[in-house]
């Protein structure tokens, strides 16, 4: 059953956009997508977190620049970790702005510098240019994480959903290609198979996403059917798993991610990575973002900070 609050939260949300004679999701082009999601934003917005210092430039790289944001504590000058950030969305809406507040959470809460990243999205720009971006924004943090004050050695990446998706193929490319790898990555309820038969899907939850709207992000982020079969696009297909960074997975009881998100940790443990699984009961899919009208959302929150604070302090893992 799901928590009453954010029941709440999700009806009250269905009423507005029912008088306002919304679509369904399914039902809308992408542009329309992207302007109901701005619209949406005012039902999860916080108070906004103060933190020293906050900086907007972009990553050239052929051609394109790509937006990021940097997000950093006051300091007495020793280097920090660097938490690099991917957003959710379905790989179609989301930007800097989005996750702007977790973002300084991340910073206040952890110690940590945090790089956001803005990758293009789909359709306009389908898989694999997302991941791309991805792949070449954490290339670029390390090399110049001292300039930017941080530690190259305590790099770590996060992700939320589609942005899960994107973090998890980086760590499986960076390792494929021999490049240096992160110290560990934060998948929240990730996106990470492109296959709609697991249990969860067929559950038949009807809360914030569903079986039909992430056939739509993923028919939308697929040029064919078949990348959906290329473990890059679906991290949970990798054959082996070895040599892949600590790796912390969250899922909610009630999102239909949660079983992919269950069978990954499960091959990492499997291939010998070390995980942190955790599932919370009675929640939704981006249960996060309901933390100030939820205070099981807030509790859970809580709890995955507690946990990304023990794996950014840990001591880094030998190669194996």
């Amino acid at each position: 059953m799901v928590d009453k609050d954010i029941q709440d939260l999700l009806k009250e949300i269905g009423i507005e956009m029912k008088q306002l004679n919304h679509p369904s999701l399914t039902d809308l082009t992408p542009e329309q997508c992207r302007h109901f999601y701005l619209e949406g934003l005012k039902f999860f917005k916080t108070e906004k977190i103060k933190i020293a210092h906050v900086i907007n430039r972009t990553i050239e790289h052929d051609g394109y620049a790509i937006p990021i944001r940097i997000y950093a504590p006051e300091t007495e000058g020793e280097k920090l970790p660097i938490l690099t950030y991917f957003h959710g969305g379905g790989w179609l809406f989301g930007d800097l702005e989005k996750d702007d507040n977790l973002c300084r959470m991340f910073v206040k809460e952890c110690n940590v510098i945090v790089v956001s990243i803005d990758y293009r999205l789909s359709p306009e720009w389908k898989y694999p240019t997302p991941l791309k971006d991805a792949i070449t924004s954490v290339k670029w943090i390390f090399e110049n994480a001292i300039a930017l004050g941080g530690n190259p050695d305590r790099i770590f990446l996060c992700g939320e959903s589609s942005g899960g998706n994107l973090a998890a193929a980086t760590c499986l490319k960076l390792r494929d290609e021999g490049h240096k790898l992160p110290m560990g990555q934060l998948l929240i309820c990730p996106a990470l198979n492109c296959n709609f038969e697991t249990a969860s899907y067929n559950a038949g939850y009807a809360y914030n996403l569903t079986k039909e709207k992430m056939q739509w992000f993923w028919n939308h982020y697929l040029e064919s059917p078949d990348h959906g079969y290329d473990p890059y696009a679906s991290p949970l297909l990798v054959d082996d798993a070895k040599g892949l960074p600590q790796t912390m997975i969250v899922t909610a009881e009630l999102d239909p991610l949660r079983d992919e998100g269950a069978a990954y940790a499960q091959k990492l443990k499997g291939s010998n990575v070390p995980v942190t699984y955790l599932c919370f009961k009675t929640m939704v899919h981006s249960f996060l973002h309901m933390h100030a009208r939820s205070p099981k959302a807030k509790e859970g929150l809580n709890t995955i900070l507690h946990h990304l604070r023990i794996m950014i302090d840990a001591k880094p893992l030998p190669v194996r």
